[in-house]
């Protein structure tokens, strides 16, 4: 029975890396068996297999090489071969999406989480959404590779149940894995939603092995860091609550008790309250057009942001920090900025450059970002069902 069964984990396992790496971007049968070690004939062999489950495609040919010989062909993921669906938590609103295998958006809607119930019943009702989703676009029930959520922290990733976010008290201590999976029978997975936005980010970049410190800054401030496309969970999966980081010793009382932290600094809410401006945009506009008021705005901005970021990029060297959220507009005024004052303020800038680049993605994004952990828990098993 021993050795059947290792060959059947190799095989998932053999699976499971040429998905990933045909994920990333269609790649040729020859290159993916230089790229993982594998032998030509156990590549075509198992992507044969996943051509006849509908898996794989065969894309075209790649592009020709000065050396002589055969044109490769390059192999794709299918996309509408199954989906997944993603539900995002948040403290306005929660979005429902149902993705295909590349997280595009099939279909999607929102609804204000103070319209719906709290725990159990809330959940019931985003299901609900999800099967009407599925109705309205013909998608097959059967072809669901599982449920990704996504919420603020902190939250047990690996429990599955969200703890004691701030300001979140509708869904403070529900274990959305086991209710969810109890109600649907499918595979289940919730991730921080910094986390599932930095996973979105890369897969929409193409799947970069790079460190990033990905920054949501969206009502509360949270990060993520990837390290070779994978998440930095710390020792208990806590890790990346940058906005709790102090930046004024004895300063403003947060909302989690402790004084001085980010979030009442660098946030639009907090921005407005300290400056009483009414539009980020007019402040950047203006920023720019010389406003000196609009431009210590900015300053101010940039100096409580970029002290928490230098701290993060000092203890974990990335080589970019990737900002989301609230200043998504004319982005790259804030960037730069910000590239600026970690380069002079960071120790590890001394040794390589930081890239501060915004992120492409809107809060719109946010009901496929949640998806991405149920995509990557499908092409982890080897694209089964």
């Amino acid at each position: 029975m021993g050795e059947p069964q290792n060959q059947n984990t190799l095989k998932s396992s053999n699976r499971a890396r040429l998905l990933e790496r045909i994920r990333r971007q269609p790649t040729a049968r020859a290159e993916l068996a230089r790229q993982l070690g594998l032998t030509k004939s156990a590549v075509t062999l198992l992507t044969g297999e996943m051509i006849r489950e509908g898996l794989l495609r065969e894309a075209g040919p790649a592009e020709k090489s000065a050396a002589p010989g055969r044109t490769s062909i390059l192999l794709d993921i299918v996309p509408d071969h199954a989906f997944a669906v993603g539900i995002a938590l948040h403290r306005r609103v929660c979005r429902v999406c149902l993705t295909d295998l590349s997280a595009r958006p099939i279909a999607a809607e929102e609804l204000p989480t103070q319209a719906l119930p709290s725990g159990d019943a809330a959940l019931a009702q985003l299901w609900q959404t999800a099967l009407r989703l599925m109705r309205r676009t013909g998608a097959d029930p059967a072809r669901c590779v599982g449920i990704g959520t996504s919420a603020p922290g902190p939250l047990d990733h690996a429990g599955g149940r969200i703890l004691q976010p701030t300001e979140f008290a509708q869904f403070c201590g529900l274990p959305v894995v086991e209710r969810l999976r109890q109600r649907t029978g499918l595979s289940v997975c919730l991730e921080n939603n910094a986390v599932a936005l930095a996973l979105l980010d890369r897969l929409r970049r193409g799947g970069e092995d790079g460190s990033v410190l990905f920054t949501v800054v969206a009502d509360g401030i949270g990060s993520a860091l990837l390290q070779a496309g994978r998440p930095f969970r710390g020792g208990r999966g806590f890790a990346g609550e940058l906005g709790h980081l102090c930046v004024e010793p004895d300063g403003l009382r947060c909302t989690c008790g402790a004084r001085g932290c980010l979030e009442q600094y660098a946030t639009l809410r907090a921005l407005r309250a300290r400056h009483g401006f009414a539009r980020y945009e007019e402040i950047v506009d203006r920023a720019e057009d010389g406003d000196r008021r609009a431009q210590a705005v900015l300053q101010d901005l940039t100096g409580h942001l970029g002290l928490a970021l230098v701290d993060a990029v000092d203890l974990f060297d990335p080589e970019a920090v990737v900002l989301y959220g609230e200043y998504g507009y004319r982005a790259t005024v804030l960037t730069a900025r910000l590239a600026e004052y970690i380069a002079e303020h960071s120790l590890i800038c001394r040794a390589h450059p930081v890239a501060v680049l915004p992120s492409p993605l809107t809060a719109a994004d946010a009901g496929a970002a949640a998806a991405v952990s149920a995509l990557d828990a499908f092409f982890a098993r080897g694209g089964r069902l």
